[in-house]
Formats: structure tokens, sequence, C-alpha cells
């Protein structure tokens, strides 16, 4: 997790299948027998002991604890589907502070085992058998990396720590009327917060109390030691800060990287006001990367009594990067000319120096913002030079007032020539966020610019159209449809994301000649039938009896979302089927969407496919065992809830309501 979200993090919950398995193509000329029985055991680095769900706590968190004291994960460690497991009877007995720790340390273990597939990989360089191919030795590493450095739970513990702390619950509705009475001040709605966390039950030093003292000094040290071993890695300071557990989290800022980390500030933030005194103490750390961080939490969780604590450390600042997050926490806490401190330092960034000020400003209230100037973020965007943070938070600037106002001509050209780069798949995606919504860049210019005989048409525009695309996704008509049909034609077959735009631009179209078009790719484009099988379930007037022959043909996946998205009676049993008896890809994709159906039947299929392990999967395998795990995490925070019928008992000794 790098940290370095564009705003708050929205968890998503979207499934990517996995990739298929390299198989023994990658070392086929070492041995004929693998090319039946997958990778072999000497190329799999990643190897942990089998799940076993009749394992007690005490003996996970006694191994746990023990694996976490060492300097290497090694082979046959607790897999982090074990792990997680323990999380799950944590959550059934709503002991979220003990779920969120187990989560964390599950999510760990797969940056662990991403961390043990490199290392691991890189030695066998030296032992490759006779006639292995080592550059195709090498695409498998990199897989095994990759793979296991995407599995997490994160977004359910952030689901666990929005609970615990209030968001989306009573704290939500109070602020709301508070700022309904117009105190709207974030002072004033963060010393709500701070009340509302005193009177919550089991408020204490640690929000909820936690029954595994060892395993979180364990943790911590884990954590922290691993940080000071690679400093360049994220992922230590993001598990400090999302553990629900406050004396982790009063640490996280210890572990930063860069002097502004939004994901980590944010997590401990979350957890105010438990955390206020370690970040108060933190203005005076001897790094500044820790001073820095300190200071934008405390900004995105203001109060009085920090107000004049940021001054004075600001008048005894020396690094610019520090001064700069203290300007940050400053307008935060209502002193708005401090703003134009980030701005200015915007406006004359190097390459190396925009990412700290563009991130700052990004994450300030749009209301402290409102006129900014958009030059400087566009100088930031269209530089190919700049850090890849740096530009990724200046398209996220101009992406905010693009919500608020119609954005500069110069702006959108930027935006538009940045959308034609799509290496940088954080930097792509923001970029056509803000492109997409841009009322500047009308239908008339996006169709003119992508037709190659229009003399408003650019050879760039032609080449790589899917910044336009994006565009006219959102605006397009009857009148475009011959267009869409010949950029489907180009793209249809590559599956690309120029041919997703293209679907949600005929998906735009209303009437019967979409329809038929949209009918006729399903047939044809199989890469894109999911697309447009969810497209077409939530499309007016297209007849179901169509709608469910198509269906037919799609693979689990699109069968299992449409007959979900249409409440058809049979779409529990087909997801079912495809848990049970389906293909290993069948499997992942059932297993991936089983927390969006009944859990009746749910829970023993899904742990049986946590002990799924395959040589002619390896890697993908542990995809399967994640998504699997992922659901039984999903459905016991479901079934966790509480019941909004049952009032939660009044301490002893407090006063009757009144009636």
């Amino acid at each position: 997790m790098s940290g370095c979200q564009a705003g708050p993090r929205h968890p998503s919950i979207a499934p990517a299948p996995p990739s298929l398995a390299l198989l023994t193509v990658v070392i086929a000329s070492a041995a004929l027998a693998c090319v039946a029985t997958g990778v072999p055991t000497w190329a799999m680095h990643v190897r942990p002991t089998p799940v076993d769900a009749q394992l007690d706590s005490r003996t996970i968190r006694a191994r746990v604890a023990w694996e976490l004291a060492q300097p290497e994960l090694r082979q046959g460690h607790v897999a982090p589907e074990q792990i997680a497991l323990v999380a799950v009877e944590e959550l059934r007995a709503r002991r979220f502070a003990d779920a969120g720790l187990w989560l964390s340390i599950a999510s760990y273990r797969y940056h662990q085992e991403a961390l043990l597939a490199g290392s691991a990989g890189k030695a066998g360089f030296r032992t490759l058998p006779p006639g292995a191919r080592a550059d195709v030795y090498e695409k498998l590493v990199i897989a095994e990396i990759k793979g296991f450095a995407h599995l997490d739970f994160t977004d359910e513990i952030e689901v666990i720590n929005a609970r615990m702390s209030g968001r989306g619950g009573v704290e939500s509705v109070l602020q709301e009327e508070l700022t309904g009475l117009g105190k709207t001040s974030p002072i004033d709605r963060e010393s709500l917060r701070d009340v509302l966390a005193e009177l919550r039950p089991n408020a204490g030093p640690d929000g909820e109390v936690t029954h595994y003292p060892e395993l979180i000094d364990a943790f911590r040290r884990r954590l922290l030691d691993d940080f000071r071993r690679w400093r360049q890695d994220r992922s230590p300071a993001y598990y400090l800060a999302w553990t629900p557990v406050a004396s982790l989290q009063a640490d996280a800022v210890l572990a930063s990287v860069s002097p502004f980390e939004p994901g980590v500030c944010a997590g401990v933030a979350l957890a105010f006001p438990a955390p206020r005194p370690a970040m108060i103490a933190a203005l005076d750390h001897k790094r500044p990367e820790v001073r820095a961080n300190a200071a934008a939490t405390l900004g995105l969780a203001p109060s009085e009594e920090t107000r004049p604590i940021l001054e004075a450390r600001l008048r005894d600042e020396s690094d610019p990067r520090v001064k700069l997050a203290l300007a940050f926490a400053l307008v935060r806490h209502g002193v708005p000319e401090h703003l134009t401190t980030l701005t200015a330092a915007v406006a004359s960034c190097a390459p190396s120096t925009c990412a700290v000020p563009a991130a700052l400003i990004q994450w300030l209230p749009l209301t402290t913002r409102p006129d900014l100037d958009q030059a400087s973020f566009v100088r930031i965007v269209a530089d190919s030079r700049m850090d890849k943070r740096a530009r990724f938070f200046a398209a996220a600037v101009l992406r905010d007032i693009g919500r608020e106002k119609a954005l500069d001509p110069a702006s959108i050209e930027a935006l538009i020539v940045a959308g034609r780069q799509k290496g940088d798949e954080r930097l792509f995606e923001v970029v056509m966020a803000a492109i997409e919504d841009a009322p500047g860049l009308s239908r008339a210019t996006v169709v003119a610019r992508l037709n190659p005989q229009s003399q408003a048409s650019q050879y760039l525009d032609v080449l790589y159209p899917v910044p336009l695309l994006g565009r006219l996704a959102k605006v397009s008509t009857g009148e475009d449809l011959p267009l869409i049909k010949r950029m489907m034609d180009r793209f249809g077959s590559t599956g690309s994301v120029e041919a997703h735009y293209v679907v949600e631009a005929a998906l735009h179209v209303p009437g019967e000649l979409a329809s038929d078009i949209l009918g006729n790719w399903y047939n044809q484009y199989t890469a894109l039938r999911l697309h447009i099988g969810v497209g077409l379930a939530r499309r007016p007037g297209f007849p179901r009896d169509r709608l469910d022959r198509l269906t037919a043909r799609g693979d689990a996946r699109t069968q299992i979302i449409v007959k979900t998205i249409l409440r058809a009676p049979e779409a529990q049993a087909t997801l079912l089927a495809y848990l049970v008896n389906g293909s290993p890809e069948d499997k992942f994709h059932a297993a991936s969407l089983a927390a969006f159906t009944p859990p009746a039947g749910l829970d023993e299929p899904l742990r049986n496919l946590l002990t799924f392990q395959d040589a002619r999967y390896y890697p993908s395998d542990a995809a399967l065992r994640h998504a699997a795990m992922e659901s039984v995490v999903r459905l016991a925070l479901i079934a966790s809830l509480p019941d909004p019928a049952t009032p939660r008992p009044a301490p002893a000794g407090s006063a009757p309501r009144s009636p």
C-alpha cells in the first residue's frame, strides 16, 4: 500500500481475474515431467503451511508471534488465510479491534510473501537446473512478487476502522446536524468527535480492549524493523496507521517514507483523539519526515489545543518540507493565509520537489482552495520529468477543480496529453476521471477530433484516442453510432480500455438500434461480455428473454453478476454451482462475488477453497485462496453489524432518558 491516495480512499471491491499461471513453460526445457505437473517445488518460492480449519487460535497466535520475531519469512509459515480465520472468529464475537489486528497481520503476511518471493527468487538464479531458461524463470519470479503484493484485506480493515470510529453511524448523523446549525468549522466538528469518542463504550487508550498484547508488540517490532531495513517501503507505516490499536497508530509516523504520506496520516487521524498526544510529541522528532507527517495528521484532525502548538513549531522549523506540512495543518486549523505558502511552492517547485506541496493542496478541503491557479498544476502534469506522485496529485487537483467549475482549455489539453500515456495506471485513472467530466470539452469537439477527415483532428488524437473516448462515453448521442461502431471495429478484439469506453459510449445512447449493436458485440467480443451484460441488465426496456439468452453464453462471472443484478431466483444457485464444481477460474470469480449474495450455504464451499493448491496454476492459486477468504471475512463483517432495532443498554447509574 503506497499511502499516496488522492483524497480519502473509497474501498473498491471489484474483482479482478487472476492471471493465467506460467505453468511449466518456465522450466520445460529442464524436465519434461513438469509439463503435466506444473511449476516444480524448487521454483515455488512461497510455500505456506496449508490452512487447517481445526487449528486453535492459541497455537496460531504462538506461531505467528514467533514468525514476526524473525527477520525473514520462512517456508512453511502460517498462511495469511489461516491468520484471517482468527479475525473471522473475532468478528463473530464483535471484538473489532482484535479482528482488525489479525486482518492487518494477515495482510502484512502477503507483503512478506512478496518479499520472500523476491529474495528466494533472486537466490534461485544461482541454482537453476541444467537447461532451465533464466529469462523465463525471471518472468515467474516477477509474477510471484506482483501476485502476492496485490493481495490484502485493506478494504475490510478500513471498514472495521470506520465502524469503530463511528463513521456512518451516530457520529456522522450528529456531524450533519452540527453543520446544519451553521457550525461548520473543522475544529468544531473534530471537537464533537472527541466528545463522542469519550462516550463510546470501552473508550480507552486503545479504543477497544485487545486480548493479544504480546501480538501487538511483536507486530510493532516487525513493522518498525522492516522500515529500518527498507527505508523506501511504505507498507510498515500504512499497517501501523490502519491497525485499529492506538498504541500502533501512534508509531505510524515514525515509519514515514516521505514528508507527506496521505494514507498514513488519514489512518492515524481517523483514530483521534487517542493518538493526538503522540503526534504533538512527534513534532520534535529528529527526522523531518516524522515531523511533517505528524503536523499533517494534526491538520486532518484540527483542535483548539493544537493550533498554537503548530504556530510555535512553524516559527522554529528550518526544514522547508516540514514548513509546508505545518502550513497545511494551519490552513485546516482555520488560518487560511498559510495557503499562499503552499501555492507558491507549487508554482516554483522543481521536478523532485513538487510532490509534497501538490499532495498537501489536494488534501485540503475544496472550500479552502477556491481560486487556485490551474497553470501551476498543468505545468506539473505536462512535465514527464516530474516525480510520479507529483503528477498524480497535480492531476487530482485539476480533477477536483473541474468538479466545481469548468477547467481552462490549457488544463484540458494537458490532461488529454497525459491520458494518452497509459503506463502509469494511477495517473491514468485520475486523469481520465478529470477528462470524462470536463464540460469544457464538448461533444462536437470530441467527435471532430476523433474523425481523421475533420480539420479539427490531430494525428495523436486519432492514434491515441482513449482520452477523447472517455469523454465521448459521457456525451454520446445517436448521431455518434457510426463513429462508435468504427472504434469498436478497431479496438473490440483487444479488450483494451479503449474498447470499454466504446461500450460505455454505446450504452449512453438510448434506443433499440444501440441495444441491437450492444447485443451483437456481446456475441462477438468475449472479453467485453461482462461489461456489456451488466450494462444491458441496467438498460431500460432491454428484453429480459434476450438478456437471459445472452447471459447463458457468458462466463461464470458474467452469469453471476447479471443474475444478481436482475434478482434472478437462480442467482445464488448459479454461484454455488460454480463455487463447488467450476474450473479454478470459475471458482475464483464465484468466490470473489460470494459476499454479494445471501450467505446461506456459502461458508463450507468457501472454506474448502482455502486449501486449494495446484502447481499448474501457481502463483495464481494464491489468488483463489485469497478470494475465498476475503468473502468469508466480508460475510462475517455483514453478520457482525449491530441490530438497529436493539437499543444499546445505558451505562449503570446514568440518568433516564426523556420520553
